[in-house]
C-alpha cells in the first residue's frame, strides 16, 4: 500500500537540537511513518527541495481565547507554521464569566477581541472549551486561566487587597479552571486590576496552582527590579515560572540598553541554579503593543 503522503527532499529539522538533515518523511493516518530516502510510492508527495521541514511551531505566548471564536480553523496561526498557541496570558482570559462584574469585563476585554460579535454565553473554561470544540478547531490550544480576569469576576477593580471571602473567591475560580483544563494562571501586573495586586494575594493563589503543578506565566510589573519580585514568587509558592515577552514586561529598552544580560538573564540563571524552574520568551524585534492603561496612573483606574 501507499504512503498517505510523502515530503521529499526537505532539510529535516526535528527540534531535539540535532543538526537538520536532507530527509523524505512518509505520512500514514495522519502521523509519521517514515524518515529517510523513501522510494514506496504516495499518494500525494509534496516537493520540499530548498525548504525546511519541522514539526509544528508552539508559541508560548499568545491570546488566543480572544480571537478563537472568530475563526476556529485559525488559518493565519497554521500559516506561520504555529500548531500549538497559548490562551489567556497577561492575566486577561475569556473566562471565568460571573453575573456580578459580568459587563466590567466584557468592556475590558474588548479591545482584544478584534470587534469580533460575540454573544458571551459561556461562565467558565469548560463552557468556554465545549463551544470551540463544537465548532471544530484547526490547531491544539493550550488554556491558562487570568488573575486579572478572576479579580475582576470576584473584586471588580477595587484597589484594595481582597478580604478572606474575596480570596477564597479566588481560590475556588482558580481551583475549578485548574480542574477543567487550564495549565496554569498568568498575570498582567502593569495594568488593572493586576497594579492593585500584592504579593500576598499572588502567593496565595500560587500555593493553590502548585496543588494542581500549574505553571505561573506573568506578563510583570514595569521595571526591571519587579523581577525579583517574581522569583520571591516562584520561591515562596513552589511554582514554576515562565516570564512573558522578557524585556517588554520587566522595563523599557532604554532601561535595559547596555546590562540587560546582567539585569534580567544573569538573575534568571542564578534563580534556575538555586532550584526554581524558571524561563522566558521574548520576542526578537524592537516593537510592542499593550494598553493605553500602562500609561495611565495606577490610581486613576480605581473602580473603573
Amino acid at each position: 500500500m501507499p504512503y498517505d503522503l510523502v515530503v521529499k527532499g526537505g532539510r529535516v529539522i526535528d527540534g531535539s537540537g540535532s543538526p537538520w538533515v536532507w530527509a523524505d518523511i512518509a505520512v500514514n493516518d495522519g502521523k509519521i511513518a517514515d524518515i529517510g530516502k523513501i522510494k514506496k510510492d504516495a499518494i500525494e508527495i509534496i516537493d520540499a527541495s530548498g525548504l525546511c521541514v519541522s514539526p509544528g511551531w508552539i508559541d508560548v505566548h499568545m491570546h488566543a481565547d480572544h480571537t478563537v471564536l472568530g475563526n476556529t480553523r485559525c488559518e493565519s496561526y497554521i500559516h506561520q507554521g504555529v500548531t500549538t498557541a497559548t490562551m489567556g496570558n497577561c492575566g486577561l482570559s475569556m473566562y471565568p464569566l460571573l453575573e456580578e462584574y459580568r459587563d466590567d469585563l466584557i468592556s475590558y476585554l474588548k479591545p482584544f477581541t478584534s470587534g469580533l460579535d460575540l454573544n458571551w454565553n459561556w461562565r467558565s473554561l469548560s463552557d468556554f472549551i465545549d463551544i470551540i470544540e463544537a465548532e471544530g478547531v484547526g490547531i491544539n490550544l493550550v488554556p491558562f486561566v487570568g488573575h486579572g480576569s478572576i479579580r475582576i469576576n470576584v473584586m471588580g477593580f477595587a484597589d484594595r487587597e481582597p478580604d478572606s471571602s474575596e480570596l477564597e473567591s479566588m481560590k475556588g475560580l482558580l481551583t475549578q479552571a485548574m480542574t477543567e483544563g487550564a495549565y496554569g494562571m498568568s498575570s498582567g501586573l502593569g495594568y488593572p486590576p493586576g497594579v492593585f495586586t500584592k504579593d500576598d494575594e499572588l502567593v496565595a493563589l500560587g500555593k493553590t496552582l502548585s496543588k494542581y503543578d500549574g505553571l505561573y506565566t506573568t506578563h510583570m510589573r514595569g521595571r526591571v527590579e519587579n523581577l525579583k519580585e517574581t522569583i520571591s514568587l516562584g520561591v515562596k509558592a513552589g511554582i514554576p515560572i515562565q516570564v512573558s515577552h522578557l524585556g517588554s514586561s520587566c522595563a523599557s529598552h532604554r532601561e535595559l540598553s547596555g546590562n540587560h544580560e546582567e539585569t534580567t538573564l544573569k538573575a534568571i540563571d542564578e534563580a534556575r541554579a538555586n532550584g526554581l524552574d524558571i524561563t522566558a520568551d521574548i520576542y526578537p524585534y524592537v516593537a510592542g503593543s499593550s494598553l493605553l492603561s500602562q500609561v495611565i496612573p495606577d490610581w486613576a483606574h480605581r473602580g473603573e
